[in-house]
């Protein structure tokens, strides 16, 4: 494997993961709340950490992707 392909590779995987840790995440919340409403409510609370000045642009993807997520149940 060529180092581009290596590289196109990696990023594969790491769309994979997050993309995955998003759905766990979701799963999870689906576990814990019970009606639509309340994991709309949830949702609404990771985008809001998204959109906090202090967390970090890394964290404000994943929050993104589990509020996605979460909707998407």
């Amino acid at each position: 494997m060529s180092p581009d392909q290596r590289i196109l590779a990696l990023e594969r995987e790491l769309v994979e993961t997050r993309n995955a840790a998003a759905r766990m995440m979701a799963d999870f919340v689906r576990g814990l709340v019970e009606t639509q409403a309340g994991r709309d409510e949830v949702a609404e609370d990771f985008l809001s950490t998204a959109c906090d000045s202090r967390t970090t642009p890394i964290e404000a993807r994943l929050a993104r992707l589990v509020a996605a997520a979460v909707r998407g149940s």
